[in-house]
C-alpha cells in the first residue's frame, strides 16, 4: 500500500465515486439474480444445472457428512 494512503481521509469526489460504483454493482447483481430465478433464459438453465450437480454431489456424500457432524 502506498504511504500516501495510510490514514488517508477520502475526498468528496472519492466518496461519490465509491457510492456510484456500489450502486452500479448492486444493480448488476440484482438483475443477474432476477435472471437466474426467471425460467426461460440461459442463465436460469445454467443455474438450475449447477444446482442439480451440487445436489447430486451432496447426496452421494450424505452418510459421510452425517457421520462427521455426529462425531
Amino acid at each position: 500500500m502506498p504511504e500516501r494512503w495510510v490514514d488517508h481521509d477520502p475526498t468528496v469526489e472519492e466518496l461519490t465515486a465509491q457510492v456510484k460504483i456500489s450502486k452500479t454493482f448492486r444493480g448488476h447483481f440484482v438483475r443477474r439474480l432476477h435472471q437466474a430465478r426467471t425460467p426461460g433464459n440461459d442463465l436460469h438453465q445454467k443455474t438450475y444445472d449447477t444446482l442439480q450437480k451440487l445436489a447430486q454431489a451432496l447426496e452421494s456424500k450424505t452418510e459421510e457428512a452425517g457421520l462427521a457432524v455426529l462425531k
